[in-house]
């Protein structure tokens, strides 16, 4: 109970935070995206590209092994098999090896190997490039701290400012 109550405490907003930034729900999330996307747009691409290879990876090797094994049965003609597994039927044929069960596990466990590889490639470029936004969201919030109009500000209540400063802002 005491949890929920302090975990409840720390999720309501506060009157300043509310009073100061209401703004709508679509226009909020087109605005974080417009953050997102301006401050590396490269990056941020090439992050969603890495996302769709993963997924795309993942869904080939899982979906084409039971196809792939089903080449191993002799007499099995190309009427059987699906697109996919005919066309490395005959690429793998073309070239000149013979579809037996280490091949088609080599090639199983090169596709699994390319999931790992593209997860740990987009955890690391998910991790640089959210310490680079926060660090580049901190550094314009100090500047607007730094230019703010402080005779303004002494005259209004610290409580709130100092709040939000030392408990959202590392956040």
């Amino acid at each position: 109970n005491f949890s929920f109550s302090f975990i409840f405490f720390f999720y309501l907003p506060f009157p300043f935070f509310e009073e100061r930034f209401c703004m709508s729900e679509k226009h909020f999330i087109t605005h974080s995206f417009n953050l997102f996307f301006s401050y590396n747009p490269l990056k941020i691409v090439t992050l969603f590209i890495v996302t769709l290879l993963q997924g795309l990876t993942q869904g080939v090797s899982i979906v084409l092994l039971i196809p792939l094994l089903g080449l191993l049965e002799p007499g099995n003609g190309s009427s059987k098999t699906s697109g996919w597994t005919a066309f490395l039927s005959r690429f793998l044929n073309g070239v000149g090896v013979e579809i037996n069960v280490t091949v088609i596990l080599v090639f199983f466990v090169v596709c699994l190997l390319s999931v790992a590889v593209l997860n740990y490639y987009q955890s690391v470029l998910q991790a640089n490039y959210q310490q680079g936004f926060s660090y580049e969201m901190r550094k314009r919030l100090f500047k607007k701290i730094i230019l703010s109009d402080w005779i303004f500000l002494n005259g209004k209540s610290k409580h709130n400012h100092i709040q939000i400063l030392t408990t959202e802002i590392p956040k």
